[in-house]
């Protein structure tokens, strides 16, 4: 936002277009957004004081009577798959990145650089 390279008008649709690595807001929203019967979600907050972040985020969880759970960044065998096809990246991709059969390395460097090229799609 301080560049003027955003996407969208709003800090928090912009987010949620790189952590989806669309540009399209409709497929973001469709990829990540709320649904009727979500049990689970993510919260980012952004701030400069760890302090405050850490005020927001209990106030978050307080208001939506939810508890922090970091695991939710954890890969395990099913999620592998979910991300893989979220994130549209071929067995051939992960072939040719993956070193020494660490596949969760390889996926997560994918899904890194399908979001960073976000940025110099314009």
């Amino acid at each position: 936002f301080k560049n003027r390279e955003n996407i969208s008008k709003s800090l928090g649709m912009e987010i949620m277009l790189y952590a989806s690595a669309q540009r399209q807001i409709s497929r973001a929203l469709e990829m990540m957004g709320v649904k009727d019967g979500t049990k689970n979600m993510a919260v980012v907050v952004v701030g400069d004081d760890s302090k405050d972040v850490e005020s927001a985020l209990t106030m978050i969880s307080e208001q939506i009577d939810g508890e922090q759970d970091d695991t939710v960044l954890e890969l395990w065998n099913g999620k592998t798959d979910v991300v893989q096809k979220t994130f549209q990246i071929s067995e051939i991709e992960i072939d040719t990145v993956m070193k020494k059969g660490d596949f969760e390395k390889a996926l997560v460097d994918l899904v890194i650089e399908r979001v960073a090229l976000l940025a110099t799609e314009r």
